[in-house]
């Protein structure tokens, strides 16, 4: 899961915005099991406001893909916050107390998925990677402490 966050909304007319861009290196892994959540983080509150989004990267990456320079490439999300928003984003977004059941529903979705994709394996194995569930079919080597 990519954690993106923005410390203030954006006024497009009378509705506030969330807006983050963003850039990765390529190559760009696209997998249902990979999630993007991105959210508004309010400092004077120490917490996040809701609404929260929890996009699969497939879609994300099709629909917040803003340009490629050389080996980046760049992504620019833009979603309303308001409660009647109909925008791309509005499928994705969720109150921070549903976060736990939607995450907890994705899971349980996967378990008839096909194998992962060997790019899919090598960033889920990567050291500093935390699982929600660690797919069974990545063995990751156990790291061993200095003496």
């Amino acid at each position: 899961m990519q954690l993106k966050t923005a410390r203030r909304l954006h006024l497009h007319g009378r509705s506030r915005r969330l807006e983050i861009n963003f850039r990765l290196k390529a190559p760009l892994i696209s997998d249902s099991r990979l999630l993007y959540f991105l959210a508004h983080f309010d400092v004077k509150a120490r917490g996040f406001t809701d609404p929260v989004f929890l996009v699969p990267s497939p879609f994300f990456h099709k629909h917040a893909l803003h340009g490629v320079d050389g080996t980046w490439i760049k992504f620019q999300f833009k979603a309303s916050v308001e409660p009647d928003s109909r925008d791309t984003w509005a499928q994705w977004a969720l109150p921070q107390d549903e976060l736990g059941r939607r995450i907890l529903h994705i899971l349980n979705g996967l378990s008839g998925e096909p194998r992962l994709d060997p790019k899919v394996e090598q960033l889920i194995a990567m050291s500093g990677t935390v699982w929600l569930q660690r797919p069974s079919s990545i063995v990751v080597p156990k790291r061993h402490r200095a003496a």
